[in-house]
C-alpha cells in the first residue's frame, strides 16, 4: 500500500505533522493466537529533544533492534525547534512512521526535566487518535533519541503477554502493555496535584506493598546486592547503576527489618496492601540512603526534599503506586548507547 503524507497547518500549536498509511489494521483487530502474528501489535513513542541521532549508529540500531523486529508503528512528539531533526526522522523512519509533531512546550509544572514526560503524554494521545483505523495496540514502547541498543543488544519484549508489568531502563526507555502504559504516562499530569499538592513529603507517598515487593524481588541490581542496603560490604562490587532502575532510592514500610525486601515481606505477611505513612504504617528511606541510626534521616541529595520530584526516582514511585511491577527492560539489552557513550549492562534481565 502506498504511503501518503499529510501536512496540517491548522493543527493547534503544531509546526509539523506527518501521516503514513502503511500497515493499516482493522479497528477491532485483536490478536489472540501468537501463531497468527510474530508478536504484539506495537507502537513506539519517540519523544523529547531530537538529539544524539548521529551518535553510534542510533538510527540503524533503533530500526534494526527496536522497530523492525516488532513491526512497530512510530509516533513522534518533539519540540518546535526540532525542524531539521524531524525531517531526518521522516526520512530515516519512513516505513514505520505514522505521525510526527513538533510543538511548542507549555510551562513545565516543576522544571525543565518535566518536558520529556509532557512529550510522552502528547505522543500517547497521538497514538490513541490513530487506533481507530490502525487497531488497538497491545504493547507501547517509550524511547528517546539519545539512547539505543548497541552491538548485539536488542529490545526483545519478553513477557509482554503478562499484564501489570512495566519493563524499564530508568526514564530512558520503557515498555509495557498498552493499558498499563496508559497509567504510566499520567505521571506528567500528576506532578502538581499528586507530588506537590497531595503528597509533597516523599516519605508520605503511597506504597503499593505487593507491587513494590515484586519489583524488589525482580530487580537485578538489588538481587546482586543480596537485597541489602548499599552501605553493606556485599554491595560494593556491584556494577554502576547508571543504566538501571534506581529502585533503592524509593522509601518502603519500616517493619524493623534490614533492607527493603525483608521489610516488604514482613508488611505483606501482615496483610498490608498499601503503606501510607502515619496511617497504620511507618516508612523509611530507600536503601540507597540507608542510615543505621535513623531510618527517616534520608540523605538523598534532593530525592527526599519536601515538595520536590526527581524524575528517575519519582517516575518509579508513580509506577509502583499504580500497582504495577517494575522490571528491568530485558535480558537482551546487555549494552546500550547513551549520548554517544557505550555502557555494558551485564546484569540486564527479563522479568
Amino acid at each position: 500500500m502506498a504511503r501518503r503524507a499529510l501536512l496540517v497547518s491548522s493543527l493547534p500549536f503544531a509546526c509539523g505533522l506527518h501521516l503514513a498509511s502503511n500497515r493499516i489494521y482493522a479497528p477491532d483487530m485483536l490478536i489472540e493466537d501468537d501463531e497468527e502474528r510474530a508478536g504484539p501489535h506495537t507502537a513506539v513513542l519517540l519523544v523529547g529533544l531530537m538529539r544524539g541521532m548521529d551518535a553510534n549508529n542510533w538510527v540503524s540500531m533503533i530500526n534494526e533492534k527496536v522497530i523492525k523486529p516488532h513491526n512497530a508503528d512510530l509516533y513522534v512528539h518533539t519540540t518546535e525547534s526540532a525542524r531539521k531533526e524531524l525531517d531526518d526522522v521522516r526520512r530515516e523512519f519512513a516505513d514505520s512512521l505514522v505521525v510526527a509533531v513538533n510543538q511548542p512546550q507549555p510551562n513545565a509544572p516543576h522544571g525543565d526535566s518535566d518536558y520529556q514526560f509532557w512529550h510522552v503524554s502528547e505522543a500517547f494521545k497521538l497514538m490513541e487518535k490513530h487506533e481507530a483505523d490502525r487497531g488497538r495496540y497491545q504493547v507501547v514502547i517509550k524511547l528517546r533519541t539519545d539512547v539505543s541498543p548497541w552491538g548485539s543488544a536488542a529490545l526483545n519484549l519478553a513477557g509482554w503477554q503478562q499484564q501489570g508489568f512495566i519493563h524499564m531502563m530508568t526514564d530512558w526507555m520503557y515498555w509495557g502493555q498498552r493499558n498499563d502504559m496508559q497509567e504510566v504516562v499520567k505521571f506528567y499530569d500528576n506532578i502538581n496535584s499528586y507530588f506537590q499538592a497531595k503528597y509533597p513529603a516523599p516519605l508520605g507517598r503511597p506504597i503499593d506493598v505487593q507491587a513494590m515487593l515484586e519489583t524488589i524481588r525482580r530487580d537485578p541490581r538489588m538481587k546482586a546486592e543480596k537485597y541489602l542496603p548499599v552501605g553493606n560490604p556485599a554491595a560494593q562490587e556491584i556494577e554502576d547503576w547508571h543504566s538501571y532502575n534506581k529502585i533503592e532510592t524509593l522509601p518502603y514500610p519500616d517493619e524493623g527489618k534490614v533492607g527493603a525486601l525483608a521489610n516488604l515481606q514482613a508488611a505483606s505477611s501482615k496483610g498490608l496492601t498499601q503503606c501510607l505513612d502515619g496511617h497504620g504504617c511507618t516508612t523509611r528511606c530507600g536503601d540507597r540512603y540507608y542510615n543505621d541510626h535513623d531510618g527517616r534521616a534520608c540523605d538523598g541529595g534532593g530525592d527526599y526534599e519536601h515538595g520536590q520530584i526527581r524524575c528517575e526516582k519519582d517516575l518509579l514511585g508513580w509506577v509502583q503506586a499504580q500497582g504495577l511491577v517494575i522490571c528491568d527492560i530485558g535480558k537482551a539489552m546487555n549494552a546500550v548507547n547513551f549520548k554517544g557513550l557505550v555502557e555494558s549492562r551485564r546484569l540486564a534481565s527479563d522479568c
